[in-house]
């Protein structure tokens, strides 16, 4: 289960953090410094003024202010086309921003003037600095930048051009590395969530934990069943389809829980569960109708008073007279039993509850309707409702033979499963056992999935709580 956590926490954090460098990058790109240069030769301050040779600190001023004049900056804007000239802005004068822009620096020994501009777009940015440096090598008005005290590069002056290349790596970390730094943060990320949700994960995982740590026989477990099911669907998975995993494991729970042969022995068994959600009800559905097909005289009792669901499942109306009316009248409790289209199962709904119902489930009256119910039934299952606060379920577990604990192998809190053990067995339970429920994919479930589907099978392409009579199980 830990390499679950792990897998999951990797994932879910290395996309994460993909994901946010490349938002990263499309709002806050990549620079790269774009870089021309013209080397001069060792006497270019004095081929450069009529006056003759001048300084070499003069010069480079004068050659820095060059690239910055207007003429220089105007022309080089009509060499750009539109695509290039639009990473200089589309709002502003172009020619101001040019001059924030550009880097322009000649060395301390004059022979290298040096042109750069910083920018995401190093196509466009490496055809801003070219034409910069064309303007300045071949001005298309000479005179005009003579009288502006503009230093004109004759081809003498010159030792070598080079020119702008687009082919740079950017400023600090390149755009690829990011990403894999970011898959590898993920990673770690990851690994690190999965730690802390493996230590604090306090959820039961697997049958081995729960008889380490409740000190109580696990009896079975059962897999998950398809969400896209109805509560009938689950419910009657063991009839739908009597070669399923389901019903196989249906079987192998029951010879654990009544012996070697199912008919070795009779007994009433509680269903139970720590909380509400667990699938109480659909456990004690599919192992009723497992005994029910296995030939069994079965009676299913729907002793969950507060929330009732059983009804639902076997009927289209409300529930009817049941158990609550049983209470009262402890020696017609058989009158209020009905029976059902699978073979041999027959159902003892809630009815009607009451505040005297509830108060009676603590009375000798329980026990009166349990007897009457075991002389005629030689299993007596009941859905009750969870155990944690419901005084209800725990009277009906003192008077069951055996109580299945289930526990949801997704949902059930290790805490919650120790305190309704505690719970069950301080109120007089019996041969309390639990049952693992939705246990994801496991090694031993391998076979299942390797099997071809049986033929035969009874469908429920649209099981729901009213057309449950097409399996056959509702009777008038």
């Amino acid at each position: 289960m830990f390499m679950h956590y792990v897998l999951r926490s990797v994932l879910i954090s290395s996309l994460s953090c993909v994901l946010g460098t490349l938002i990263y990058q499309q709002f806050v790109p990549a620079v790269y410094p774009v870089k021309g240069s013209i080397e001069l030769r060792g006497d270019a301050g004095k081929n450069a003024s009529p006056l003759g040779k001048v300084a070499a600190a003069d010069f480079s001023t004068r050659m820095i202010n060059s690239v910055y004049s207007t003429d220089v900056l105007s022309d080089a804007i009509q060499r750009l086309s539109g695509f290039q000239f639009a990473i200089l802005g589309t709002s502003g004068d172009p020619i101001q921003t040019l001059r924030d822009e550009l880097q322009v620096s000649v060395d301390g020994s004059s022979d290298r003037l040096e042109i750069e501009l910083d920018s995401p777009f190093r196509h466009e940015a490496a055809a801003v600095v070219n034409a910069v440096m064309d303007s300045l090598l071949s001005p298309t008005k000479p005179g005009l930048r003579a009288a502006n005290g503009i230093v004109t590069l004759q081809p003498q002056m010159i030792a070598q051009v080079t020119s702008a290349s687009a082919d740079v790596e950017p400023n600090g970390v390149s755009p690829e590395m990011m990403i894999w730094l970011a898959a590898g943060c993920g990673i770690g990320l990851g690994l690190l969530i999965a730690v802390y949700l493996g230590v604090t994960d306090q959820r039961v995982r697997s049958p081995q934990q729960i008889e380490k740590l409740m000190g109580i026989h696990t009896a079975g477990y059962l897999p998950p069943l398809s969400g896209k099911s109805s509560p009938a669907g689950r419910g009657l998975a063991a009839y739908i389809d009597p070669t399923s995993e389901v019903a196989l494991l249906c079987r192998s729970l029951l010879l654990k829980l009544f012996g070697a042969t199912v008919s070795e022995q009779a007994g009433s068994l509680l269903i139970t569960s720590p909380c509400a959600g667990e699938g109480r009800s659909t456990v004690s559905l599919n192992l009723a109708v497992t005994l029910a097909l296995a030939g069994e005289n079965v009676l299913l009792v729907d002793g969950n008073i507060q929330s009732p669901i059983l009804h639902k499942l076997f009927a289209q109306t409300d529930s009817v007279l049941g158990l609550c009316e049983s209470l009262d009248n402890p020696t017609s409790a058989l009158e209020f039993v009905r029976p059902t289209h699978v073979n041999n199962l027959h159902l003892l709904s809630c009815g009607k509850p009451s505040s005297t119902a509830a108060t009676k489930l603590q009375s000798g009256a329980l026990k009166q309707v349990m007897m009457q119910l075991r002389e005629k039934y030689r299993y007596v299952l009941i859905d009750s409702g969870p155990a944690l606060g419901n005084p209800d379920t725990l009277a009906l577990a003192s008077r069951c033979s055996a109580s299945l604990l289930v526990i949801h192998a997704q949902e059930t809190r290790m805490a919650d499963a120790v305190e309704a053990r505690n719970e069950l067995k301080q109120h007089g339970a019996k041969q309390l056992v639990a049952i693992v429920n939705a246990l994801p994919n496991d090694s031993r479930r391998r076979y299942f999935h390797s099997q071809p589907p049986a033929r035969g099978v009874r469908k429920a392409s649209h099981e729901s709580y009213y057309n449950v009579h097409d399996y056959g199980c509702v009777t008038s």
